[in-house]
C-alpha cells in the first residue's frame, strides 16, 4: 500500500489576543502552526464595547484606534522574532464587540479554518478569554479551535513533539473522526494515539457484578474497533488505549501519562460524549489540560 501524502491544514488562522501573558502563549502557538502549515496569520483585538464608548467620550476614537493599532504591532514584534516574522504572512485587526461574537464574525469573514486562543486573560474572570468567552466559541464555531492554557509547556519548533493523542468518541463519525486526526499528525510529523473513554454503567449496587461484566465487554469492544480505525492508517505509528471513567477527567489524565504535546478531539451536538451543548465535555477538558487541547467541528 502507497504511503498516505501529508496534506497543509489551517491555511487561515485566526488568534484573538488582548495583550496578556496568557494571551501571547496562544500567539506562539499560532505562529508556530502557520510557520509549519503556511497559513496566513490574523491578530485580532476585541475592544469591550463599554469601554471604548468611554474613551470615546473622554479621548478621539479615530486616534484611541491608531494607538490599538500600534500596540497590536507592538505585541506581534515581541512574540515573533524578526526572521520568523519574514516567513509569515501577518495581519492585525483591531474590532469594538462582545468578544466571542467578535471572534466568530472575524472568522466567517476571513474564511478561518483555525482559531489559535488561550483560556485565560487580563483580570482572569473579568477579561476576555476565561470561561465565557471560550465557551461559548466552543458552542458555536464553524471552525476548529486550538485552546491554549495558561501555562503551557515552552513550545518549540519541534512543537507538539513526538506524540499527538486523538480522542475518538466510538459511533457513526468515528472513522471519519479519525481520518481526521491522523492527517493532523501527518502534518505534525508525529506518532498517534487514539483513547476512547467509556462512562461506567450506572445502575443500583446489587447489579454490580454483572455490570463489571458488562463494562469489561465493552471495553474489549472499544479496543478492537479502535484497532480497526488505526488499520486505516499504516504510515503511521498509531497505539490505541481504552480507559473506564468520565471524559472530563480522564483525557487530561492520560494526555499526561503518554506525554502528548497535542490532544485532538471533535465538537459534537446532541447526546453523546460531549453533551447536549457542543464543547461542554472539551470546555471540561482543556479546562484541565495542561497541553493545548484543539477541537475539531465534526463538520470536518
Amino acid at each position: 500500500m502507497s504511503p498516505v501524502p501529508s496534506v497543509r491544514p489551517f491555511q487561515s488562522i485566526l488568534c484573538p489576543v488582548d495583550f496578556s501573558a496568557h494571551s501571547r502563549a496562544a500567539l506562539v502557538h499560532a505562529v508556530e502552526i502557520a510557520r509549519r502549515t503556511g497559513g496566513r496569520l490574523t491578530v485580532l483585538y476585541a475592544d469591550d464595547p463599554l469601554l471604548d464608548t468611554a474613551i470615546g467620550a473622554a479621548y478621539d476614537r479615530q486616534l484611541s484606534t491608531k494607538q490599538t493599532m500600534r500596540e497590536l504591532r507592538r505585541f506581534l514584534d515581541r512574540v515573533v522574532e524578526p526572521a520568523a516574522r519574514q516567513q509569515l504572512v501577518v495581519h492585525i485587526a483591531s474590532v469594538v464587540g462582545r468578544p466571542a461574537q467578535e471572534i466568530l464574525k472575524a472568522a466567517r469573514k476571513r474564511g478561518s479554518d483555525l482559531i489559535v486562543m488561550g483560556t485565560q486573560g487580563l483580570g482572569g474572570a473579568q477579561k476576555m478569554f476565561f470561561g465565557s468567552t471560550t465557551e461559548a466559541v466552543l458552542r458555536r464555531t464553524s471552525a476548529a479551535v486550538l485552546a491554549v492554557p495558561a501555562k503551557p509547556a515552552r513550545v518549540t519548533k519541534g512543537w507538539p513533539g513526538r506524540l499527538v493523542m486523538g480522542a475518538i468518541e466510538l459511533g457513526a463519525s468515528d472513522r471519519q473522526d479519525a481520518r481526521a486526526i491522523a492527517e493532523l499528525a501527518r502534518a505534525f510529523e508525529t506518532d498517534l494515539v487514539l483513547v476512547n473513554v467509556i462512562r461506567p454503567t450506572a445502575a443500583p449496587p446489587w447489579f454490580a457484578p454483572q455490570l463489571r461484566r458488562h463494562d469489561r465487554e465493552r471495553l474489549a469492544a472499544a479496543r478492537t474497533r479502535l484497532r480497526r480505525l488505526a488499520a486505516d492508517s499504516p504510515d503511521l505509528t498509531v497505539t490505541c488505549r481504552v480507559v473506564l471513567g468520565d471524559p472530563g477527567e480522564e483525557l487530561p489524565a492520560l494526555a499526561d501519562d503518554v506525554d502528548a504535546g497535542l490532544m485532538v478531539l471533535s465538537l459534537r451536538r446532541g447526546h453523546g460524549v460531549f453533551g447536549k451543548r457542543q464543547g461542554s465535555t472539551t470546555y471540561r477538558v482543556l479546562c484541565g489540560s495542561v497541553i493545548p487541547v484543539l477541537a475539531l467541528p465534526s463538520a470536518r
